[in-house]
C-alpha cells in the first residue's frame, strides 16, 4: 500500500484520496507500479513536507519531499 502524507495528515491511501482538496489528484502509475500525487495551482500555503510511504508485508519505506 502506498500512502501520501502532507506533514502528519494523510493525503491518500492507495488510489483513495483522503484529503478534501480539489487541486490534488491521485494518479496510478502502472509503469512504476506506484501512485503519483499531483497538485495543481501551487501556492505558498502548500509549502511543507510531503511523504510517500510504501508498506509491504514486513517492510516500510518512505521518501520525504520537502516543498519550499
Amino acid at each position: 500500500m502506498i500512502t501520501w502524507f502532507r506533514g502528519s495528515r494523510i493525503v491518500s491511501a492507495g488510489n483513495l484520496k483522503i484529503l478534501d482538496e480539489p487541486r490534488l489528484q491521485v494518479l496510478p502509475d502502472a509503469a512504476a507500479r506506484g501512485i503519483d500525487l499531483r497538485l495543481r495551482r501551487v501556492n505558498m500555503a502548500d509549502e511543507g513536507r510531503y511523504t510517500c510511504q510504501v508498506n509491504r508485508k514486513d517492510q516500510v519505506r518512505a521518501a520525504i519531499i520537502p516543498f519550499t
